[in-house]
């Protein structure tokens, strides 16, 4: 494995939830691993938050660890509970909207077939 950059630690007990707090009135994340095929990020967006449309390079995997999400795309609008995930392909324009303070894993990938 070649870890370029992040917080992980191989064979290293972490949990995910708390190592990153949340700010009142921000949007904050940290790098948990940084790897040539793609990256593991902690978001956590206080409530009312969110992030404007984007694009991942890569294809992304969105995991809600506590709170509610609202993901709008060109395709629909997608609210995510604890517990619950959405894969974003690569490219696809996105906004992310924090219903209540939330705390997202996102986990971006280069598809192995391309």
């Amino acid at each position: 494995m070649n870890i370029k950059n992040g917080t992980i630690e191989p064979e290293k007990i972490i949990n995910i939830r708390s190592e990153l707090p949340y700010q009142k009135q921000s949007v904050v994340s940290r790098a948990l691993l940084e790897i040539t095929s793609g990256n593991i990020d902690i978001m956590a967006l206080d409530e009312g938050l969110g992030i404007s449309e984007h694009v991942f390079k890569l294809d992304g995997l969105l995991i809600v660890l506590e709170g509610k999400l609202n993901i709008k795309m060109i395709s629909g609008e997608f609210i995510l509970d604890k517990e619950e995930a959405l894969l974003i392909p690569a490219c696809k324009a996105h906004s992310i909207h924090a219903v209540e303070r939330t705390k997202v894993l996102i986990i971006t990938f280069k598809d192995m077939d391309e």
